[in-house]
């Protein structure tokens, strides 16, 4: 007989015989636990039921819950039993039985409505346009709810508890800080902060460290709060805020970025292509700080459909090693890395409270549905961080430029030497630091190519082809000492090929998308083919110190080259070595005189 909850008891108890809840149906039946505690599972319709059918699994279950048709009477126990229950294996015999016991439980029925509170994610996965999508659903809530259980500064991402601090404000502010002091910020340093949040972290970095920020989100709402935030506090000339994607950054230069709780949003695809798009924007030298959550364990399946359509839709945090490959891709030096475990699970525990403090004040601002979510969503975040399913480091990166640098002034109007033996004057150096290094964009183009087949293998095949007939036409121009006929030509019909190939901006392989987003940028400066348009400039240096570092020489003259009385002493002896050589005269005696302390300039020729 149908709607009749008996038979699906019946099947529960035969196929679960050891149970640590209880299940209480609409028509007043339940089955008790037989551990004799553990939560109570309200099922108050049939359309509890049907939403399991129609949806098997956790998203099934999940709209159940969210739509108010199973509500457990103690969300913590139910979520330690998700959690932590065992049940034994189920083969698919065993599978049907339950299922039909279901569909005689719920009657005939129609398929019930996807509650609202529900996002399912349309367009190719992380592009701008699902991006927004994606992060307004979780974002654009309501101010105010999140106001509800956030400290004062409303920062949302991990506060810092194991240095001593007691409230939830105090280890905010201290998570704030210990980030400027990460990134070494100082007065009148520009600051872009991605994924800025309402503004916590750029108020607290100019009125504590006199920085200028930029913060930028996709939330409108967001962006608007933090703007009249600034203001109140009288930040309004130090601090602004924009409605803007990674994607499209502001053009300029800045000492630093800060990037906290952003990478969750990026994805697995596109992580290589963030990283470089930061370091376009980063002067050199500049630092970048990465705050954000790691899964821990290779092998843990991803977040599943619950979280994908309710919390944080595309959300995919990424291990810690995958992180650290992006920058190291990109031509960052990593020089610390720190991970926050035991803080996360206290900043989820005081949310929670602050939420669960007045649900009707939460209620009103969000509805039945949107609180439902919250209330799980916290909970479970917290087990996940508690099971050391999910983490939170902090990398700090650097540009790799920063060595050259230093050692290298940007006034410096002398002639250098390389450990290869090759010698640049200002001019020259200058051209060395803007090439792309074409055999590393080589390797690049090698490890997309090498997954990619018929129509995908287009672009990158394509480009690869032409770097390579560049870099051949370059030796061939060496090879003939400078005297090639028809050089200029060929480079020029080499150039006009990689733009057509560069013109389109949009790709649907995300691999070939990072490249085109890579090598475009380099293009449109006119650093990827510098070296045909100068052939003086090898097409193997590039801006990461690799061609001209002076690694050996620097061992050998001085190790405190990193500071400033030791880039003047680098500086000094290679171009005294370099300017006696080129006039034939005494380099011993020159040498005597710099190591005397004596001017170079001042030692007779």
């Amino acid at each position: 007989m149908f709607s009749s909850t008996e038979p699906l008891r019946q099947a529960i108890s035969d196929v679960f015989p050891d149970r640590p809840f209880t299940v209480r149906f609409w028509d007043g039946t339940s089955l008790s636990s037989t551990s004799g505690d553990g939560p109570v599972f309200d099922v108050r319709s049939r359309r509890a039921l049907a939403y399991a059918l129609t949806a098997p699994g956790q998203l099934g279950i999940g709209r159940a819950y969210v739509a108010g048709e199973i509500v457990p009477d103690d969300m913590d126990k139910a979520l330690d039993v998700v959690g932590n229950w065992e049940p034994p294996a189920v083969d698919r015999k065993t599978q049907a039985r339950l299922a039909l016991a279901a569909v005689r439980a719920a009657g005939v029925f129609k398929p019930p409505p996807v509650p609202d509170a529900e996002l399912r994610p349309k367009g190719r996965l992380h592009s701008m346009v699902r991006d927004q999508r994606a992060v307004r659903h979780h974002y654009d809530v309501s101010n105010d709810f999140f106001a509800h259980f956030l400290d004062e500064s409303m920062t949302y991402s991990c506060a810092v508890w194991d240095r001593g601090a007691s409230t939830l404000e105090e280890a905010q502010r201290e998570k704030l800080d210990m980030v400027c002091r990460k990134l070494d910020l100082k007065p009148q340093d520009h600051v872009l902060d991605i994924g800025c949040g309402w503004g916590s972290f750029a108020r607290h970095a100019a009125r504590e460290y006199g920085a200028r920020v930029l913060g930028i989100t996709l939330s409108p709402p967001q962006a608007e709060l933090a703007t009249q935030r600034a203001r109140e506090a009288g930040l309004g000339d130090k601090v602004e805020f924009q409605v803007r994607d990674y994607r499209d950054l502001p053009d300029g230069e800045f000492d630093a970025v800060s990037s906290i709780g952003m990478v969750e949003h990026v994805g697995e695809h596109n992580i290589d292509a963030y990283m470089e798009n930061i370091k376009r924007v980063l002067k050199p030298g500049g630092r970048l700080l990465n705050h954000g959550i790691a899964r821990v364990r290779y092998g843990d399946p991803p977040p599943g459909p619950f979280s994908d359509r309710y919390v944080f839709p595309d959300g995919a945090p990424l291990h810690l090693s995958r992180v650290t490959l992006a920058l190291e891709r990109s031509d960052y030096v990593i020089d610390h890395v720190e991970g926050l475990h035991g803080n996360y699970e206290k900043t989820l525990a005081e949310w929670t409270r602050r939420l669960e403090s007045d649900l009707d004040k939460a209620r009103a601002l969000v509805g039945d549905e949107r609180l439902r979510v919250w209330r799980l969503y916290l909970r479970a975040a917290r087990n996940g961080f508690e099971t050391r399913f999910l983490t939170v480091f902090q990398v700090r990166a650097r540009h790799r430029n920063e060595e050259v640098r230093e050692v290298i002034g940007d006034d410096y109007q002398g002639v250098l030497v390389t450990d290869r033996g090759k010698s640049y004057d200002a001019q020259e150096l200058e051209a060395v630091k803007q090439q792309k290094c074409i055999p590393h964009a080589l390797r690049s183009i090698n490890e997309v190519l090498e997954t990619k087949e018929g129509r995908a293998r287009h672009f990158g095949a394509r480009l690869k082809g032409l770097l390579k007939e560049g870099l051949e036409l370059w030796h061939e121009y060496h090879d003939h000492r400078g005297q090639l006929p028809g050089f200029e030509s060929r480079a020029g019909s080499i150039r006009g090929a990689v733009t057509r190939h560069l013109r389109p901006r949009r790709l649907v392989d995300a691999d070939n998308q990072r490249l085109l987003n890579e090598f475009g940028r380099h293009h449109d400066r006119g650093n990827l083919l510098r070296f045909l348009e100068d052939p003086r400039v090898p097409p193997t240096n590039n801006a990461s110190e690799r061609g001209f570092r002076f690694a050996v020489i620097q061992r050998k003259v001085s190790q405190c080259s990193k500071t400033a009385g030791g880039a003047r002493a680098f500086e000094a002896f290679a171009s005294v070595i370099k300017t006696a050589m080129r006039q034939g005269k005494d380099v011993v005696e020159r040498l005597a005189g710099l190591f005397r302390g004596v001017d170079p300039q001042s030692v007779p020729t």
